[in-house]
């Protein structure tokens, strides 16, 4: 297991290389979480270390994901591909994601939420300058960056509390992490 997690980690923190991956990973993480009511015993789960951090990695390859896109500057040829731009290929990305964050649902909110917050008060701060300033070519990359961001972490958020209860999950205690 430790192999596995140190390996996707990897493969997300390196994203160029691994694009066509992401869903296969997940989906291999979903199933390991999905496997825990099954387990016998009462030795704690090394699922409750890693599924934290690989939720951490895709979601800050995401960012990074963002940020390339905007040095890359809409250029043609070359650069990776926007899963933003392509319907599939997102739904593809955030199919088994709920089933991650749901096992872990205190510490992937808290994740999303400390990425979600400075992004939309900079955003706000942004949309707020003077016209003449809001012109500015390092304004517009800022704004075009924040929104990209808050795209991604939307669909996040909105995939998790969309997504279904499983029936062995404490569903009062994750309503209210919802709720928050």
């Amino acid at each position: 297991l430790v192999q596995v997690a140190t390996f996707t980690i990897d493969s997300f923190k390196h994203w160029q290389w691994a694009a066509n991956s992401v869903y296969y990973l997940l989906s291999l993480w979903s199933r390991l979480v999905a496997s825990m009511p099954y387990l016998k015993g009462d030795v704690p789960s090394q699922l409750d270390s890693y599924v934290p951090q690989v939720i951490t990695a895709f979601i800050h390859s995401r960012m990074e994901l963002v940020r390339a896109l905007q040095q890359q500057g809409g250029e043609p040829g070359g650069g990776p591909d926007d899963p933003l731009d392509n319907e599939e290929q997102l739904t593809e990305q955030l199919d088994t994601l709920p089933s991650l964050c749901r096992f872990q649902l205190q510490q992937a909110s808290s994740y999303v939420l400390s990425l979600f917050e400075p992004c939309a008060k900079l955003y706000s701060q942004l949309l707020s300058l003077p016209t003449e300033r809001a012109r500015d070519a390092d304004v517009a990359a800022r704004l075009s960056q924040c929104e990209g961001e808050l795209a991604w972490l939307v669909y996040i958020i909105g995939t998790v509390l969309g997504s279904h209860l499983t029936p062995s999950s404490n569903s009062e205690a994750q309503q209210l992490v919802d709720a928050e």
